[in-house]
């Protein structure tokens, strides 16, 4: 599986879905794999869209004053490389 699902086990067929602590487990490995990339990206913008960029991922309210705690919940990116890793595909970030 991908280096960011390490510590998540791979279940059977027909297993009991995932606990909320390995669905956690997953979100964060996912925030920690895809938002630097997302950061360095939005750094590269001008100012009025970086502001308008750091509000859309919920890193910045819209005076501009940084939000704490986790942005976004990772859905999208989560289930895109958990289904990549689920296909034998590349490490989790070059599958970002």
């Amino acid at each position: 599986m991908a280096e960011f699902m390490t510590e998540a086990k791979q279940r059977p067929t027909g297993a009991q879905p995932l606990d909320g602590h390995e669905a956690a487990v997953i979100l964060e490995r996912t925030r920690s794999c895809v938002d630097p990339e997302l950061r360095a990206a939005i750094d590269s913008l001008p100012g009025s869209m970086r502001r308008i960029a750091l509000y859309h991922f919920g890193w910045e309210h819209a005076d501009g004053t940084p939000a704490v705690g986790n942005a976004g919940k990772a859905i999208r990116p989560a289930l895109v490389l958990t289904a990549a890793a689920a296909l034998g595909g590349p490490g989790a970030r070059e599958a970002a």
